[in-house]
């Protein structure tokens, strides 16, 4: 076990004891993190994601209660919740930016909460790695549950457990895909998730010498989910319109780039832009899997760049200061790919990099930054990992 993960770990469980002020920790869970490298935004048009499972991790302690009470910690942020509470006001109920009322809704409804309990929700994901820290929050908490009650849940219960809670808030925003990578992640591989057949293959045997880096400025994105969801409206809207031409489309998934071709005069511009991009990006998730396939290191990592100008130009979703990264990051030979981190509230970028002079090369973007913002840009690297584990 990573030396981080157990430093992770013991904290939790001091924090537990601290918070609670109980001795006995009865279950201890975790759970990986997850981040998009390709295929963003096309998973709500079953579409293709191309995922690393990464060393960033949730931990959850929990312990039965004497009473009915449920009380739940995370990251400092303390709420708590008891049966006696609305349904209205459970299913709003928030520790920072994860919405924890759903899921223990759903619990609750299926009868898994079997008495009070306390749990302490730990990690050091940030969130601007996008949905899979959502995806590791959940997957912790309900493991943690499942250990604490004997609930006898297999991952593929888990899974749908988390994917259900999630869509209850999020709607077409949530992203099944993470919880496929979290839950069947191992060392040195990607992972392909295929939404329209809900299968997923192991697929890139990364070597040695890469690393994963994200960079953010901490500046949270106005409006995010806001704009996901015009974007997921307008997606639909582009659907229902080449309905009339070809039948039997389920969703974007079904269009080609032939056929959008055809019909460009028949779309509003803004309808076109949309559907282009998910398109494209479609098509670029599939095509990287021959070139992960063959170590074309470099063709993915134009991929990454594609990928990113697609999202800014087409999909409309980034500003000067993520672009500004990213070119930095396309001058750079050290750096293979590199993209906006589509579906975080917070500004950011990922990219794969070469180990060797990475540390030098944050250094300098994050400099370099500071100089034209008067800002600082953080940066986080890290390493593949294993799917969940529990203790």
């Amino acid at each position: 076990m990573e030396k981080e993960l157990l430093k992770l770990i013991a904290e939790t469980k001091k924090y537990f004891k601290k918070t609670f002020h109980k001795k006995n920790i009865q279950a201890t869970s975790f759970s990986p993190s997850s981040i998009v490298l390709l295929g963003d935004h096309t998973h709500y048009n079953d579409g293709i994601l191309v995922l690393a499972t990464i060393d960033l991790f949730s931990v959850a302690c929990a312990s039965v209660n004497d009473d009915e009470n449920i009380n739940i910690t995370i990251k400092s942020r303390n709420s708590s919740t008891t049966d006696d509470k609305d349904m209205e006001s459970e299913l709003s109920w928030k520790c920072g930016n994860l919405f924890i009322g759903p899921l223990l809704k759903l619990l609750r409804d299926r009868g898994f909460i079997k008495s009070g309990f306390s749990l302490f929700l730990n990690s050091n994901i940030p969130q601007s790695i996008g949905m899979g820290f959502v995806a590791s929050y959940q997957i912790s908490f309900v493991s943690a549950l499942n250990q604490l009650f004997g609930l006898g849940l297999s991952h593929e219960n888990i899974k749908q457990l988390c994917i259900e809670a999630e869509r209850n808030y999020l709607g077409k925003m949530a992203n099944p895909a993470h919880y496929f990578a979290i839950l069947n992640g191992s060392k040195n591989h990607w992972i392909k998730v295929d939404l329209r057949f809900l299968t997923f293959e192991k697929i890139f045997d990364i070597e040695n010498d890469h690393q994963l880096i994200v960079f953010d400025n901490l500046l949270e994105i106005p409006n995010a989910t806001e704009i996901c969801s015009k974007r997921i409206e307008e997606c639909q809207v582009g659907v229902q319109a080449l309905r009339l031409y070809i039948w039997g489309i389920k969703n974007l998934r079904d269009v080609t780039l032939d056929f959008l071709s055809r019909h460009l005069h028949m779309l509003p511009r803004i309808i076109y832009q949309r559907i282009l991009f998910t398109v494209q990006e479609k098509t670029r998730a599939e095509s990287s899997l021959a070139i992960l396939r063959n170590n074309e290191y470099k063709l993915f990592g134009e991929l990454m760049f594609q990928s990113h100008n697609g999202l800014r130009n087409d999909y409309e979703i980034g500003n000067e200061r993520i672009d500004f990264i990213v070119n930095l990051c396309s001058k750079n030979k050290t750096i293979i790919g590199a993209k906006v981190v589509s579906c975080s509230s917070i500004e950011s970028v990922v990219c794969l990099s070469k180990k060797k002079k990475s540390t030098k090369l944050c250094n300098d973007i994050c400099e370099t930054y500071n100089k034209k913002y008067g800002i600082p840009l953080f940066k986080y690297k890290f390493n593949l990992s294993d799917g969940i584990l529990n203790l």
